[in-house]
């Protein structure tokens, strides 16, 4: 399980509500966060029944449960662009079935009259989301790239055996050994570990 912690961030310019359960809503301010109980936070558990659509809602909504092994900018990113997935499939969905109804029905095309079906459904306000969470994530791509190019640019003073170079900040450990237990207690990151070492160029055996 991937180590996370009670914080619920919201990276969208969006305040959102979250009607999690009955008499139960999680409110988020733009670009803020929440803690979460204990309760509620046993439902985030991956293999629970019903962890798969609280991990659905998060996507749609672009928030994340904070995990203070990896930066907040990766985060954040992937959030949003699980939101933005989720708001597009959403926008192309109705888009498409509206115009295969209103050619069926004989209605010629009329983009101004599409465009006021697209208003009162709700949709152009998707539409209008989805374009501001592609700016948010371009920002964001942005400093993921600068971390990726300082990490790189300090491989050269870290020994990628004896540190987690993926992490912010790196975390370094006093000898193989001692990264190699803690990679065996977590699981999640030597994945991580590895994917990173390979990616870098550096051998794994």
């Amino acid at each position: 399980m991937a180590n996370i912690s009670n914080r619920l961030c919201n990276p969208t310019p969006f305040d959102m509500e979250w009607p999690y359960d009955k008499g139960v809503k999680i409110p988020i301010k733009a670009n803020g966060f929440t803690d979460l109980d204990i309760a509620v936070m046993d439902d985030f558990r991956a293999g629970k029944p019903g962890s798969a659509a609280v991990q659905e809602l998060m996507n749609h909504f672009g928030i994340f449960l904070r995990n203070p092994d990896l930066s907040y900018e990766v985060q954040a990113l992937k959030a949003i662009e699980a939101a933005i997935k989720d708001r597009k499939a959403a926008f192309d969905g109705f888009v498409s079935t509206l115009r295969k109804n209103r050619a069926s029905q004989g209605i010629s095309e009329n983009e101004d009259a599409f465009e006021e079906m697209l208003h009162n459904a709700g949709y152009a306000e998707i539409r209008t989301q989805i374009e501001k969470l592609k700016e948010r994530a371009v920002f964001l791509k942005d400093l993921v790239q600068e971390q990726n190019k300082e990490v790189q640019e300090r491989g050269f003073d870290f020994n990628p055996k004896t540190t987690l170079m993926f992490t912010d900040p790196p975390r370094e450990f006093d000898n193989e050994v001692a990264l190699q237990m803690f990679l065996m207690d977590h699981p999640h990151l030597k994945v991580q570990h590895d994917e990173w070492l390979e990616a870098n160029g550096f051998s794994n055996g």
